[in-house]
């Protein structure tokens, strides 16, 4: 019959090989857990890996500088426009030809990596892809002039700088949702005006007097 000290070292050991077990299971699983890749699960940043995947599937047969080159040469209607559903709620996107940005109306100001991908989306769906303008910073160089150090001279020395310019798209925001008029204003009632107004006889004699 074991004695109470063999009792108490067979307990010993048995609390040992669990400890033992315990720990290995530990670092196992902790190993097997760092090699899962995380996975994303911000609706924003999914929504917007699926457009960039769109948008490098219709541009791998365009290099960035042909874009570039040729973007003020483009022009898109300013009456087409995009409406968007978005994980921050519905966007109506438009481009302005005059200030060559993008305009857009929302409930919310939207943050500029969602803009970029709604901008892609909008390029992509009216055939205007040199519009979108692929963020660089390029550096040139500018001369600038400044006084020499002898009190006796005036003259001005030419200096060169560098100056750092950035090519980003730009975007307004130009009011809330329900603000966009999707109707644009038609001059039918001008022209019928034009119509039913009696022809004078000096209307009559300075239309000829042009011809």
């Amino acid at each position: 019959m074991p004695t109470i000290e063999e009792k108490i070292a067979g307990m010993f050991g048995i609390l040992l090989f669990l400890s033992f077990i315990n720990a290995f299971g530990y670092y196992f699983n902790s190993k097997t857990t760092n090699k899962i890749p995380k996975v994303t699960s911000d609706p924003i940043d999914i929504y917007i890996n699926k457009i960039t995947k769109r948008y490098e599937i219709h541009t791998k047969e365009e290099s960035e500088e042909q874009i570039n080159d040729e973007v003020e040469k483009q022009i898109v209607n300013e009456k087409n426009y995009m409406f968007e559903h978005t994980p921050l709620g519905y966007v109506i996107m438009k481009y302005n030809n005059e200030i060559n940005s993008f305009e857009y109306y929302s409930n919310r100001s939207l943050p500029y990596r969602l803009l970029e991908a709604l901008s892609k989306k909008f390029v992509m769906l009216f055939g205007c892809k040199k519009l979108y303008k692929h963020m660089k910073n390029e550096i040139k160089k500018i001369e600038t002039h400044h006084k020499t150090q002898h009190k006796s001279y005036a003259k001005l020395k030419p200096v060169q700088k560098e100056k750092i310019e950035k090519t980003m798209n730009t975007y307004h925001l130009k009011g809330k949702t329900n603000e966009f008029i999707f109707l644009q204003p038609s001059n039918i009632s001008n022209a019928k005006e034009n119509i039913d107004k009696p022809l004078t006889y000096s209307d009559f004699k300075r239309k000829n007097c042009k011809k």
